[in-house]
């Protein structure tokens, strides 16, 4: 396989994993901070949580382009070669592999739209509780 259809897609590894499991200490502060008044820090959190659902989609459209380019590249390599089972192997392992790779990416950007939807909706939660505490210190004075 061509060097330049390499290089275009990320295998998986187990530096995911590790990743991923650091990040779930991660989710659980957050979930506890919630709670809490909001600060500078929870803005610069929901900064930076906007800031990878944007990342996370741009890295989808980079694969996009990047498949368009590696069909192009099988394409004219199937029509001017005469060893065509070779690249029709070629270009089905990396297919395969590319199809994992947006499988991935496409988790990550559900990830980042899950996190983001969770806070959003832990803010409305408190502000219900803020409206009944609000009732009753109302009724309590009256």
């Amino acid at each position: 396989m061509d060097k330049k259809m390499q290089n275009n897609s990320k295998p998986s590894s187990g530096q995911d994993a590790e990743a991923e499991s650091k990040d779930v200490p991660n989710m659980e502060e957050k979930m506890q901070n919630i709670s809490k008044p909001s600060s500078g820090q929870d803005a610069e959190a929901k900064s930076k949580d906007i800031g990878n659902f944007h990342n996370s989609l741009q890295e989808l459209r980079d694969l996009r382009s990047q498949l368009h380019y590696a069909a192009d590249y099988c394409e004219s390599t199937f029509l001017n070669t005469k060893e065509k089972k070779v690249v029709m192997e070629n270009t089905k392992e990396y297919i395969c592999r590319a199809v994992v790779t947006v499988v991935d990416h496409l988790g990550c950007v559900s990830a980042n739209i899950n996190g983001i939807v969770s806070e959003a909706n832990a803010f409305s939660e408190a502000e219900i509780r803020i409206d009944c505490l609000k009732q009753v210190v109302t009724t309590l004075l009256h």
